[in-house]
Parts: C-alpha cells; structure tokens; sequence
C-alpha cells in the first residue's frame, strides 16, 4: 500500500460484560464508534478499533468460550447498528481458541490464577486491507498473574502487518 492512511481508535468501553444496564450503554458507545468507523472508511482510510470492549466475541470464542451479552463487537465489525456499510475483521481469527484470553479476573479473590477466569475482552478490529496484511498475532502471556503482581490484570496483543 502507497501513502496508506490509517485511523487508530482506542475504546475503552464501560465494564461488567454480564450486567444488562451495562451492556445497554456499551452497545450505545458502540454505535458512537461505528459512525465514526463509517466515515473514515467511505473517506477511504484503513482503520484499526482497539481496547477494552468489555464484551466476548460471539465467533470468534475465548478461552472459556464466554458468549457475548450485547452486539458491541457485532456493531463495531459493521454487522449490526445504524452504520452496517463496512466490514471490520478481528484479529482473534489468527489465534488458536486456547490461547484467545486478554484478562484475568480472580472470580473467586483467591489470589490463585485458574483458566476459568480467564476471558477475551480486549480486542483488536481492522479494516480488510490491514487484515490481509497480518503477518503476525500474538496475545502476549508471557508474564504471570496473580495479586502480588505490579503489571495489568489485561496481557497486551501484538499484531504485524507485511507492507
């Protein structure tokens, strides 16, 4: 790609990914987003939708297969909402499901870092020609868990693009 413009949106949408007053308002912060998603690309620019989404993919499942309370991902994908004129691709796609998890929520305060609270909230979404262009996808565990640690209950995901 030649004098490629890309637009970064970084989310952090409202939390509790069960609570329905809560995934209401994520679903209104979404449909936000997806306006703005819509104009970039009819503007003819690449977009990439990062964050906290507080919400679990419905196709692509995490770790614990967690099913999705709202249609944020949907709406932010272009699948669903008052903007459905574009397509947005996750990166989980390149990711096998045992190893699709972004957060660690001690469910139990047991201080004991279990895979059943381990969840995929955190997502990355692109537009097509980024998404051919993934080289590369990583959800960063390489660091432990627990809560004597210093580091964010949320693992990084790194993602490489071939231009």
């Amino acid at each position: 790609i030649e004098n490629v413009s890309i637009y970064m949106i970084g989310a952090h949408l409202l939390s509790n990914p069960n609570d329905p007053e809560a995934c209401a308002k994520r679903e209104a912060q979404a449909q936000v987003l997806q306006t703005n998603i819509e104009k970039y690309i009819a503007e003819g620019h690449e977009v990439v939708v990062l964050g906290d989404f507080n919400d679990y993919d419905g196709v692509y499942k995490d770790i614990n297969s967690n099913e999705p309370n709202s249609k944020v991902i949907e709406t932010l994908e272009g699948k669903a909402g008052d903007s459905t004129n574009y397509t947005l691709y996750s990166v989980a796609a390149k990711i096998f499901q045992e190893d699709r998890y972004t957060e660690w929520y001690d469910e139990d305060p047991d201080c004991v870092v279990e895979k059943s609270e381990y969840s995929m909230i955190d997502h990355i979404l692109v537009s097509k020609e980024l998404y051919l262009r993934i080289e590369y996808v990583e959800y960063y565990h390489k660091y432990r868990e627990g809560c004597n640690t210093y580091q964010s209950d949320h693992y990084p995901i790194l993602v490489t693009f071939r231009f």
